[in-house]
C-alpha cells in the first residue's frame, strides 16, 4: 500500500464552527458523530468510516509509537474511558473491566494522553483551601 494512502490531520469542528460554519445546531449530533467533518456533516453513520479511523489510529500512534500489542485490551479500555467520560476516574476498576493489570491500565492511560486521545483533568485542594 506504500503510497496509495494519504493521512490527512483534521482538528475536531468546535461547537461555534457546527453553528456557524456547518449549520448543524444539534449538540447530540455532535457529541454522538464526534468532531471530525467527515463524520459530523455524514446524514448516516458510516461504521466502515469508524473503524477505519480506530485501525490507522491504533496501528499508526499506538501500536508503532509505544510499542503497545494487546489491540483488544487496549480497544476496550479506550472504550471504557470514553464512556466514563467527565467522571472520575478509577483504575482498579478499569482494570477489571478491561481485563488488564492496573500498571498496563496506566501506562495505556499515559499513552493516549500523549497521543493526544484523551485529556486527563485533576483538581487537588490545597491544604488552606479545604473546608472543614
Amino acid at each position: 500500500m506504500t503510497g496509495r494512502k494519504i493521512n490527512l490531520l483534521f482538528p475536531p469542528v468546535l461547537w461555534n464552527e457546527c453553528l456557524n460554519d456547518f449549520n448543524i445546531p444539534d449538540f447530540d449530533k455532535r457529541l454522538l458523530n464526534g468532531g471530525l467533518p467527515e463524520f459530523l456533516i455524514s446524514v448516516v453513520r458510516k461504521e466502515d468510516l469508524y473503524s477505519e479511523w480506530i485501525d490507522s489510529f491504533y496501528a499508526r500512534d499506538i501500536q508503532e509509537l509505544f510499542n503497545i500489542r494487546n489491540r483488544t485490551g487496549f480497544l476496550k479500555l479506550l472504550q471504557l474511558l470514553f464512556i466514563q467520560s467527565g467522571g472520575i476516574l478509577e483504575i482498579t476498576s478499569m482494570s477489571k473491566e478491561s481485563g488488564l493489570s492496573r500498571p498496563t491500565v496506566m501506562a495505556h492511560i499515559e499513552s493516549m494522553s500523549v497521543a493526544h486521545t484523551i485529556s486527563l483533568f485533576s483538581r487537588f485542594l490545597a491544604e488552606g483551601e479545604r473546608r472543614s
